[in-house]
């Protein structure tokens, strides 16, 4: 039986964590992820892991140069 999962989209939805960042980690193995056809389903289950990534790679925004 396949766990529930939701897809990027609608992760990057819940968590704010940009799409190009859920699916890096997708494909690096960061998150345990399941291929649907050219998309990314994440387990529910990883959604801590989802937030200890998020808090491991947030980046504050510094001043702008100009």
């Amino acid at each position: 039986m396949r766990e529930p999962s939701i897809s990027l989209q609608d992760a990057v939805t819940r968590y704010a964590v940009p799409l190009v960042r859920l699916s890096r980690w997708c494909a690096t193995g960061k998150l345990h992820c399941e291929r649907d056809g050219d998309d990314w389903l994440i387990p529910i289950a990883e959604a801590d892991r989802i937030t200890e990534l998020a808090q491991q790679y947030a980046t504050g925004r510094g001043p702008v140069r100009g």
